[in-house]
């Protein structure tokens, strides 16, 4: 019997111990996670998603934004990281359209201009990070801000005007053999 409650009593310790050291499951909107990082952009996401289903006369469901956002948070944390990143292309490429409009703009996916400039996207946050690393206002995981700036620039740059594609490709060819801080100040993207 004494052998039994000690055995009961280790089971509950260690459950008590798993459950208080993070052996649940995280919330996707917990701020460390990519979803809870990201939670404004869900919430614009779901937002103009629930009122284009009112404005198609689609059925919503009861507190529509509140359960996209949740239902959301959670498929977004399954998803890989080039995935995520595409999230972010697509809202990025897309929030300035309300409704039906940034609806239609997130589910076109399609590739622009900014994904023919990886390269320079991909060096202009690199030089981002390490300038503010060195000038001490950097702080976090770089290769999540890599990833959150990348998708963020990729996303302003689908949508700029042959002018503004010039004016970046020219900026970079004068910045571009410059580092940290120095090429940061130099281009103006």
């Amino acid at each position: 019997m004494k052998q039994e409650v000690r055995r009961l009593r280790w089971l509950c310790v260690c459950a008590t111990l798993t459950l208080a050291c993070g052996g649940g499951e995280v919330d996707p909107l917990d701020p460390s996670t990519f979803a809870g990082m990201h939670r404004g952009e869900i919430e614009y996401d779901c937002t103009q998603t629930v009122q284009c289903k009112r404005q198609m006369e689609q059925e919503v469901l009861e507190d529509p934004v509140n359960n996209c956002v949740r239902d959301t948070a959670a498929h977004v944390e399954k998803l890989s990281d080039a995935e995520k990143m595409q999230f972010l292309v697509n809202y990025n490429s897309c929030y300035m359209f309300v409704v039906c409009a940034y609806w239609n703009c997130v589910q076109s996916d399609a590739a622009g201009w900014g994904e023919t400039q990886m390269d320079k996207v991909t060096y202009d946050c690199q030089q981002e990070i390490e300038c503010g690393r060195v000038s001490g206002t950097f702080t976090g995981d770089i290769p999540s801000a890599l990833n959150n700036c990348i998708a963020v620039n990729l996303g302003v740059l689908r949508n700029f005007s042959t002018e503004q594609r010039n004016q970046y490709v020219s900026a970079f060819t004068t910045c571009g053999n410059m580092l940290s801080c120095d090429f940061r100040n130099c281009f103006p993207f």
